[in-house]
């Protein structure tokens, strides 16, 4: 009779107590009094217009910010307001707890339409542990020890409180990290074995269409995934069947990455977003590219802008004079003519890098965190909410410049190494995380300049956690390999 080696329990053990660990972190601040998540600047309008959904505090005005400090009473089932709706996956979360919350109120006599924020939290807490659950179980079929640190990246990176303060929130961002999340783990899992799942593959299609809808800044960012996706799986599929075969394994998440940006393109031109859309020009063109420029004059004629604009050039959106809009002939312009600007320019592409970059570093939003308090900072609850995104946001620009490059050189050196026919997974995690971060950033850069760059940037804070990490891994083992290979030459020579 077969006996089970004790020994092969524990990496099953430590997988539990890191899940529980990750709920135990989300929890806490879904759940805490007073209410712990990022404040109002305003972009709650979007899913309180869409749902009815709408504040309820004593002297607040519910169609306005309310940046120092969150609100934890809401009412449901308000006024619907469609010139402000913006269609998101974000929905999939709040019209279930609205439901949940009507349910409550029944049982308990409550008030009909009360809904404490908290109820949203708790909610995407569970989304979150089923979430990690559904992949670390995945990649624990494959390896224990991939098990385990699949539930580690969920423990440490994704219920850092820098995620986890916007579970409490009528925020876009955390459904970009779940599905992000859901939509990576899938695509690693995927490049990782010989056998392909139907199932697991519409899951991953799945995680990548609610992705492209989940924030106004990400309906390219399925297409990134996808594209790392195809480079990890390209050379494998070409040696089994060539062009065919390789266009059987990418097209589905091909295909659904295309329907994302195009879904995505549409809903972003909702009414809700004319404002944006006029903010985010400015910030762009006035703001970022036309200040990087050498010959901004000739630049503006050729771009068949009226010599006034020049004037602008430097300032924002939210600089003095700016509103309304001084220079309109700015909304004619497309982002293309912003990238071939840049293409012609490398040295103001270089100027820009080095000025965004660090401005990506900020990663707990300054808005104000604790009900009740003016700018109140989750770090003054305790210790217990410690946050490796504060590490990170409070790092000297330089070390967190090199850790930035270290990323993007280690996901360019495993880009490389797989079409060279390696098949390590940290080659394709390395590959998938810094898709994620180069396209956000690009996406960011392009659709709003240097405005609110840090917070805009927040699903590719997530990727950057882990990226230099994993990059690291591949540099260290390919040095080692060529080290190897090495010992027998010198070896020889010193003989």
């Amino acid at each position: 009779m077969r006996t089970r080696d004790p020994r092969a329990l524990v990496p099953r053990l430590i997988m539990v107590l890191l899940l529980l660990l990750g709920f135990g972190r989300l929890a806490q601040v879904a759940l805490h009094v007073p209410l712990l998540g990022y404040a109002n600047n305003y972009d709650f309008i979007k899913i309180s217009s869409t749902v009815g959904l709408w504040v309820d505090e004593v002297g607040m005005d519910p169609y306005e910010g309310h940046p120092s400090a969150p609100f934890r009473h809401y009412l449901s089932h308000g006024i619907r307001h469609r010139e402000s709706q913006y269609l998101s996956s974000e929905l999939l979360f709040v019209y279930p707890a609205i439901a949940f919350a009507d349910a409550q109120n029944f049982i308990h006599g409550s008030r009909v339409n009360a809904f404490d924020l908290r109820t949203l939290g708790v909610l995407k807490s569970l989304c979150f542990l089923a979430a990690s659950i559904f992949i670390s179980l995945l990649f624990y079929r494959r390896s224990a020890k991939l098990g385990v640190l699949s539930s580690l990246i969920f423990a440490v990176v994704i219920c850092d409180p820098f995620n986890s303060l916007y579970f409490n929130t009528l925020y876009f961002d955390d459904s970009a990290v779940i599905f992000g999340y859901l939509a990576v783990g899938l695509g690693l899992y995927l490049v990782s074995t010989e056998r392909q799942s139907t199932i697991l593959t519409v899951a991953f299609c799945v995680a990548l269409l609610l992705l492209g809808l989940s924030k106004m800044q990400h309906p390219g960012l399925p297409l990134a995934i996808t594209t790392a996706f195809c480079a990890a799986r390209a050379r494998r599929s070409w040696k089994d069947g060539g062009g065919r075969a390789m266009m059987k394994a990418c097209a589905p998440a091909l295909a659904i990455s295309l329907l994302a940006l195009w879904l995505g393109v549409i809903n972003n031109r909702a009414p809700s977003m004319r404002g944006m859309a006029a903010a985010a020009a400015t910030d762009s063109w006035f703001g970022m590219t036309l200040p990087a420029l050498n010959n901004v004059p000739a630049t503006l004629r050729s771009l068949g802008l009226p010599e006034r604009c020049e004037a602008f050039v430097g300032k924002n959106w939210y600089t003095p004079g700016m509103q309304p809009p001084p220079c309109p002939e700015i909304f004619r312009l497309h982002r293309f003519q912003m990238v071939w600007l840049l293409l012609k320019e490398p040295a103001a592409l270089w100027r820009i890098l080095k000025q965004a970059i660090p401005s990506t570093r900020p990663f707990v939003v300054f808005y104000g965190q604790v009900e009740g308090r003016n700018f109140g900072h989750i770090e003054d609850e305790g210790a217990r909410f410690a946050s490796l995104g504060k590490f990170f946001g409070e790092l000297a620009s330089p070390v967190y410049v090199l850790l930035f490059v270290t990323a993007l050189v280690g996901g360019l050196l495993s880009l490389l190494l797989l079409m060279d026919g390696r098949s390590e997974l940290c080659l394709s995690f390395s590959v998938f995380l810094n898709a994620v971060i180069v396209a956000t950033l690009i996406v960011c850069l392009l659709g709003d300049g240097y405005a609110d760059l840090a917070r805009h940037f927040h699903i590719g804070q997530s990727a950057l956690l882990i990226a230099p990490v994993v990059s690291l891994v591949v540099v260290t083992g390919l040095l080692s390999e060529l080290l190897k290979r090495a010992r027998p030459k010198l070896s020889e020579q010193a003989r």
